[in-house]
């Protein structure tokens, strides 16, 4: 008796093999899909953080005014201009403060140099807020 050879896959031994990579596809998908999505919380509050700092900074150099950012974990971080509250932003639940932290931004916008700690929900250090000398503003850097 003789065997033939092949020379190709047979169509089950195809589709097992595309049922598989597509199987492996979709789970590393998921499991990216939830990463992010854990952290859009986060990125968001950054986001709105940037854009009221800078705001408020800007207006500081351009009206010749004080302000001043209040970060507490029982109130938020508050912004305030010329002792007036001009916005609140919540902090997300993921995350918080190490300590109580104000920010004083002078008339010229100059904010002198600090780091806050950010502290996830085993304590740990998440994120580091580094506030540069003068006008550069701040960096995040991610734990």
């Amino acid at each position: 008796m003789k065997l033939r050879s092949r020379k190709g896959f047979t169509l089950v031994e195809v589709i097992i093999g595309l049922f598989i990579a597509s199987s492996i596809l979709i789970t590393t998908l998921m499991i990216a899909e939830l990463v992010t999505k854990n952290k859009i919380s986060e990125r968001l509050f950054f986001q709105a953080f940037d854009a009221n700092f800078n705001d408020v900074q800007r207006n500081c150099q351009i009206k010749h005014e004080n302000a001043k950012i209040i970060f507490s974990n029982q109130s938020g971080i508050l912004f305030y201009k010329n002792q007036v509250l001009v916005n609140k932003i919540k902090i997300p639940k993921k995350l918080c403060l190490a300590s109580y932290h104000q920010i004083n931004i002078t008339t010229n916008g100059y904010v002198k140099p600090q780091t806050i700690n950010w502290l996830d929900n085993s304590k740990n250090i998440a994120y580091k807020q580094i506030f540069q000398l003068g006008w550069s503003g701040y960096k995040l850097v991610e734990k």
